[in-house]
């Protein structure tokens, strides 16, 4: 997760201030604050002081926000941490980064907020015991399982930790379960020493949520490793499942996925169809829909801004745009390595001789 205003300086008590009234003009009246430093706190007074309502919550990661914002229903969320740098970052109520106008608007109205005056309140809630018994009922049991958990955040690693013995497992072993510090990311390494991707480990319970009949969003990174069938649909975002957004609850579904069929991580992701992916990034003037105008496919899905789907016999390709600087990223997956290069070499050769000849 990105956003605009992510700052490298301490904001000062007063920026702080006045984005949070900016932010319950702009954004609404009930505004969740996830923070574990100071900007946080007078985010909140900045809402309080405009006449909103700051839910806030200390001490949280930032895959916490999908949790808050389900849970909660704020209309904005701020995420601000104060580690080795300070960082402010803003959500949306779909737990996406605000867009460039809703920037410019949050701008504007932060350079006028000190003549706005009201009489909200902060309400400060714990977002840890709601969010800890979600993911019980997430992982339902991990009896018979045994993983070691590595992250260099303390309070992911001890949230799934926990989990792990209250469930029946072990936290120990050959297999690892390591999350990101900002807990959105897991990557896995099972018996045999075999390293799974995020993506991987997505499409793994995704292809296990089919098998007992359920009907899942998946997103199009993944589409081709879990199969055809008409329980999926397919998306550019993630699904709303907790475990598709939060790499806490997806290694909670990881576990809970182990223990059911009683096998080993490296049997579990056996389950999906491996696929090879090949990613680049370049420079280009052309939109979307151009792009695919330029290269075979035999299926094309494009939410005709900032990104596409394409798919032919040889793999398929997912592209996006950030129009701010120019530049697209693309993600080909194949059968093979070489097949999947050739696929994301096509899109840029398409791109940049186009871009040049601009």
């Amino acid at each position: 997760m990105k956003s605009f205003c992510a700052l490298n300086l301490v904001l000062s008590e007063a920026a702080a201030e006045s984005l949070g009234k900016a932010a319950t003009q702009v954004l609404g009246q009930k505004i969740a604050v996830l923070s574990n430093d100071e900007a946080g706190i007078n985010i909140a007074q900045g809402i309080k002081k405009a006449g909103g309502c700051a839910l806030m919550f200390n001490n949280c990661f930032e895959s916490q926000i999908y949790f808050a914002i389900k849970h909660f229903s704020p209309q904005a969320v701020f995420f601000s941490q104060g580690d080795e740098k300070s960082s402010v970052a803003i959500y949306d109520s779909s737990a996406l980064p605000v867009s460039s106008a809703l920037e410019e608007k949050i701008s504007l109205a932060a350079v006028q907020s000190g003549r706005i005056s009201g009489d909200g309140e902060v309400i400060e809630a714990d977002l840890s015991s709601a969010y800890y018994k979600e993911l019980l009922n997430c992982g339902e049991s991990f009896e018979n399982v045994n993983v070691s958990v590595v992250s260099r955040n303390g309070s992911v690693k001890r949230m799934l930790t926990r989990a792990i013995f209250a469930l029946g497992g072990l936290n120990s072993g050959k297999v690892k379960f390591c999350i990101s510090p900002s807990g959105l990311v897991l990557s896995t390494v099972d018996e045999n020493g075999k390293v799974h991707t995020h993506d991987e480990l997505i499409a793994v319970c995704c292809r296990c949520a089919l098998e007992a009949q359920e009907k899942i969003d998946v997103p199009f990174t993944v589409v081709q490793s879990v199969g055809n069938s008409s329980l999926v649909k397919a998306g550019f975002q993630n699904g709303s499942e907790l475990w598709q957004r939060d790499a806490v609850f997806l290694a909670a579904k990881l576990l809970h996925y182990m223990s059911f069929y009683g096998c080993g991580l490296c049997t579990l992701c056996q389950k999906i169809e491996p696929q090879s992916v090949s990613r680049k990034s370049f420079s280009g003037s052309l939109s979307i829909p151009d792009i695919a105008d330029l290269l075979d496919c035999d299926e094309l899905i494009t939410d005709d801004d900032n990104s596409a789907f394409l798919k032919n016999e040889k793999g398929s390709i997912y592209i996006t745009k950030n129009s701010r600087a120019n530049k697209f990223c693309v993600e080909a997956r194949a059968a093979s390595a070489e097949t999947a290069k050739e696929l994301a070499m096509a899109v840029e050769k398409a791109v940049c001789l186009t871009y040049k000849e601009n």
